[in-house]
């Protein structure tokens, strides 16, 4: 029987916006829609990081963001207030790839 340890979760801070945000382009550069947004790879590098950095800094501030200490997993939530609905948004990202989940 194999006994896995259990990762440290904390609540990320200002301070770890770069990490959370180099974390997030990472996790999404290759994802479902991601060469239809930015075809080209090297060009998506560059931009996703700032890109991630708004909605980092937006959970920080109107939500919430889990991460593991060793900063190799990030779970946010933050409630998107549109048309007068309050709605859901979480988003889990790991160094070994994403899930977002919108309940409408």
């Amino acid at each position: 029987m194999t006994i896995r340890s259990q990762p440290t979760i904390r609540t990320a801070t200002p301070a770890d916006q770069q990490t959370i945000s180099e974390l997030l382009a990472e996790a999404f550069l290759h994802g479902d829609l991601a060469d239809w947004l930015i075809p080209h790879l090297d060009t998506r590098a560059r931009i996703y990081p700032h890109y991630f950095a708004l909605h980092v800094e937006h959970a920080l501030t109107h939500g919430y963001i889990d991460m593991t200490a060793d900063g190799s997993s990030v779970v946010s939530e933050t409630i998107i207030r549109a048309q007068g609905l309050n709605a859901p948004s979480i988003s889990v990202a790991t160094n070994r790839g994403t899930s977002r989940r919108d309940p409408r």
